[in-house]
């Protein structure tokens, strides 16, 4: 196989010893023969796995669980069912064999669509029956059901030409719901009848909707992007040029409106709750009795939030809640505590985003459940118990942890589920007697662990992710610093330091995956160990934005992105710049999507800091931009015309004078090509020397195979023929 000249280079590979202090497990089988070259290691089977994820246990039960993995180390995700007493699993669904049917219109060879399909991610999303019996699940945009027991084999329900996905069961096991369509479809599994329940308008679609608890009515949540303009995305592959539509509003213009509504499951018109259009819904969730509907509400402005009960009978509503911010407001869901008697949501009112317990009786006395400087991440009330797992960056904000809170007991320290340091998600049983836990660190990869919540401090390994000759692979240790800012904040940095440093000589930096929460302690990119390993010094950071540092730190960039943010990568370079084993003629940075446009702001605004940059599908002009994201960060053009001028790399793009490539899908719909192409063009009206990279099949991601191995090959092409890789004396 023909390889980029770098891209060919071998692993210096690591003693056993060192391995194990890394935390890799010496265990796994060994490969000799395999070259590790960067091409086999972002090639799949991925030798450090694949993660597993969206685990759950059945609804009434904790004795068994589900989850989607790959134990081969492939992108496919099938089903797998594990049992909680033995510590062990099955892979239940064997779905690759099974081909998308030929559509007319569809030319492409039988070759295509097998390659096609090993590049999807499998089945996609899954639901469990009430009685805990059957599991439904989505793959190939149809709907499948399999029996939960070793050796079962699965069977289509419906074949379509639409694209199911959300598939729910009602609580009394009868009927799946799912979207289609942009409606809402119901299949009676005992009668296998469809039915489709919701017929919205053009330019409307069902984004999400609940069961009541009685199985006869459903909440919908309907998005309206009628008034959006529609955007063309061109494909230039086939010999005449094609193009899909998107409807998209950009900064400044009419974005989406939400509504919620209830639909009787027999059919019949949705009773609407009608808002105010000036606002926009987040999310809604049925109370446990099905009595009332919590609805999130925030305004067009982002900085005022409500939260209304709404009485599920008569649609009337309360306000229950309200909080105001000079910056924006996150988006942040509400939950019904088990016992229907609180609503649980997280806000940053207090200077941290902290988790809140509002109780619906006459005090409404608000309680902070997570006081102190800790920020959380997420949450979720345990279904048959008044018990609430939540994840928070403690006890360092480069780690996240999981904890187990007692609601009828607040004062009750939390505890702390499983010993495992980096980054850590659950999800419990309803009963509340396990949890799963994944966990994963700089130095090993995303595995699944069950933990016992009578010995909520350890933990049992379910999946073995890492495949045959993982133990080759030269992980390195990183080391978190701590770097000063003068405004009294502190930038958290991680740095992956090369094995071989001796004194005297100095080695190239390169600020690697810029983005917020960049230097937390998780699994991340192989190429960060791997040039690190090659002589190249590698550093995360943890820009402003990041969690963990409280509000002020993660709305900080508030009308000042790529301004603010771009400053601490100064600060950063010049603080790497005074130690003795760093380079500082060879300095260079790349990012992806945001962290491409703050390559863009750092070069073009602070020229001569960094030798060479690259950027991965940059925003250019938040112009161009969809409305939400910068109405939250930027307000809208009209009214801060200038701040989107300052903000934008294309009005700063005369200040280039280091290398340059940037990198751009030209399928991608969040990021519209158009950023670099208008960049581009800006730069030869310029005079600029740069260099460009476009992938014509790759949307935002750069996610195909070929792909992201050419991808990943180019970047390091490009900073071994600006930067070097070797250490100078």
């Amino acid at each position: 196989m023909r390889r980029l000249n770098r891209c060919g280079s071998p692993f210096v590979l690591m003693i056993l010893a060192a391995l194990a202090a890394a935390g890799v497990d010496p265990s796994y089988p060994r490969e000799a023969t395999e070259e590790l070259t960067l091409e086999r290691l972002h090639a799949r089977p991925a030798l450090w796995g694949t993660a597993p994820g969206r685990a759950r246990f059945p609804r009434r039960e904790s004795g068994r669980f589900a989850f989607l993995w790959n134990e081969r180390g492939e992108r496919f995700l099938d089903l797998y069912l594990g049992d909680s007493a033995a510590g062990k699993y099955v892979r239940l669904t064997d779905m690759m064999p099974v081909l998308a049917p030929e559509r007319e219109g569809d030319t492409r060879s039988r070759e295509q669509r097998l390659r096609d399909q090993q590049e999807s991610s499998g089945i996609g999303d899954y639901a469990w029956s009430p009685d805990g019996r059957r599991i439904a699940f989505v793959y190939l945009g149809d709907l499948w059901l399999v029996e939960a027991r070793p050796g079962a084999r699965p069977r289509r329900l419906l074949d379509t030409v639409g694209s199911e996905s959300g598939v729910a069961w009602s609580p009394d096991g009868r009927c799946l719901a799912y979207l289609r369509d942009r409606n809402l479809w119901l299949f009676n599994l005992r009668e296998g009848s469809l039915a489709q329940r919701t017929s919205v308008a053009e330019g409307r679609e069902i984004v999400g909707y609940d069961w009541f608890p009685d199985s006869r009515r459903l909440l919908v949540v309907e998005r309206d992007k009628s008034h959006e303009k529609e955007i063309i995305i061109p494909d230039y592959l086939p010999r005449q040029v094609t193009y899909r539509r998107e409807r998209r509003a950009n900064a400044g213009e009419p974005g989406a409106v939400h509504r919620v509504g209830v639909v009787h499951a027999t059919g019949g018109l949705i009773r609407w709750f009608e808002a105010d259009k000036s606002e926009v819904h987040w999310d809604a969730d049925v109370s446990p009795d099905g009595r009332w509907i919590a609805c999130n509400q925030v305004s067009r402005d982002f900085k005022t939030r409500r939260i209304l009960l709404i009485d599920a009978r008569t649609l009337k509503a309360d306000q229950v809640y309200s909080e105001t911010s000079e910056t924006w407001i996150a988006e942040r869901d509400v939950q019904w505590s088990a016992d229907g008697g609180s609503l649980l949501f997280l806000s940053g009112r207090s200077g941290w985003n902290h988790l809140y317990r509002l109780p619906l009786d006459a005090t409404h006395q608000l309680a902070d459940l997570t006081p102190g400087e800790c920020d959380v991440a997420d949450f979720s009330a345990l279904a048959d118990r008044n018990r609430v797992i939540f994840s928070a960056w403690r006890p360092r904000p480069v780690d996240l942890s999981v904890f187990l809170l007692d609601l009828p007991q607040p004062d009750r320290e939390p505890v702390r589920l499983g010993d495992l340091d980096g980054r850590n998600s659950a999800v419990g049983s309803a009963d509340g007697r396990y949890s799963l836990l994944v966990s994963s660190s700089s130095t090993r990869p995303p595995e699944l662990y069950l933990v016992d919540h009578r010995r909520p401090g350890r933990q049992r390994r379910i999946t073995r992710s890492p495949q045959p000759g993982f133990e080759r692979v030269p992980l390195i240790q990183p080391v978190f610093m701590q770097i000063p800012n003068p405004d009294g904040t502190t930038l958290w940095a991680r740095v992956f330091l090369p094995p071989d440093m001796k004194p005297g000589q100095r080695h190239p930096v390169v600020f690697s995956e810029l983005y917020a929460n960049s230097a937390k302690d998780d699994w991340g990119r192989i190429l960060n160990h791997w040039m690190a390993q090659r002589g190249t010094i590698i550093v995360n950071l943890d820009l402003r934005a990041s969690q963990g540092y409280g509000e002020a730190f993660a709305r900080g960039y508030y009308r000042n992105l790529g301004i603010v943010d771009a400053s601490e990568c100064v600060l950063a370079a010049e603080y790497f710049k005074k130690k003795d084993y760093v380079d500082p003629e060879r300095m260079g940075l790349w990012g992806h999507s945001y962290g491409g446009f703050l390559t863009h702001m750092v070069l073009f605004q602070h020229p001569g800091v960094f030798r060479a940059g690259v950027s991965i599908a940059p925003v250019n002009d938040w112009t161009n931009y969809n409305y939400h994201y910068t109405g939250q960060r930027l307000d809208t053009p009209g009214d801060a015309s200038e701040t989107y001028r300052l903000t934008s790399p294309i009005h700063h793009a005369g200040g280039l004078s280091d290398h340059l490539l940037m990198i751009h899908g030209m399928q991608d719909d969040n990021v519209l090509f158009q950023d670099t192409v208008q960049l581009t063009q800006k730069l030869i009206e310029l005079n600029k020397r740069f260099e460009v990279l476009f992938y014509p099949k790759e949307s935002h991601g750069i996610t195909r195979e070929r792909e992201r191995i050419h991808l990943v090959c180019t970047l390091v092409d490009f900073f071994d023929r600006k930067l070097g890789r070797r250490p100078d004396k």
